[in-house]
């Protein structure tokens, strides 16, 4: 996915948002590329074979998970790479995933695991 803030934010204030609203211990992040945040990309899940479509895009930040230390180094000013982790990065789907599940399947048994298998000190 890709959208556009109604109002631009810092690089450093952005990462903070983002933390905050996800509700995230920790992100991992690019070097700052020194540029106002409006144009957003997401991928949840492992979203690395994105990045180069992202920058096509021109965006201004990619927002996945289980991105590998040569993406960072691959993307130094091009965009903001930031990896929120798998889990997290998808966690909101499940959510829209079940609602619609349970209007169209009335009879069909839902759950969701809200267990995340890996932890973070």
């Amino acid at each position: 996915m890709i959208g556009e803030l109604e109002v631009p934010m810092n690089e450093m204030d952005f990462l903070h948002f983002l933390k905050k609203q996800l509700q995230l211990s920790c992100i991992k992040h690019s070097k700052l590329c020194g540029k106002q945040i409006k144009t957003v990309a997401l991928c949840g899940g492992s979203g690395s074979f994105l990045i180069k479509n992202a920058v096509k895009q021109k965006a201004d930040i990619f927002i996945s998970s289980e991105l590998k230390h040569n993406h960072f180094v691959e993307a130094s000013g091009a965009i903001l790479l930031t990896d929120i982790g798998h889990f997290e990065s998808e966690i909101q789907t499940k959510f829209l995933l079940y609602d619609i599940l349970i209007k169209k399947f009335s009879t069909f048994a839902v759950s969701i695991n809200e267990d995340n298998p890996i932890l973070y000190l």
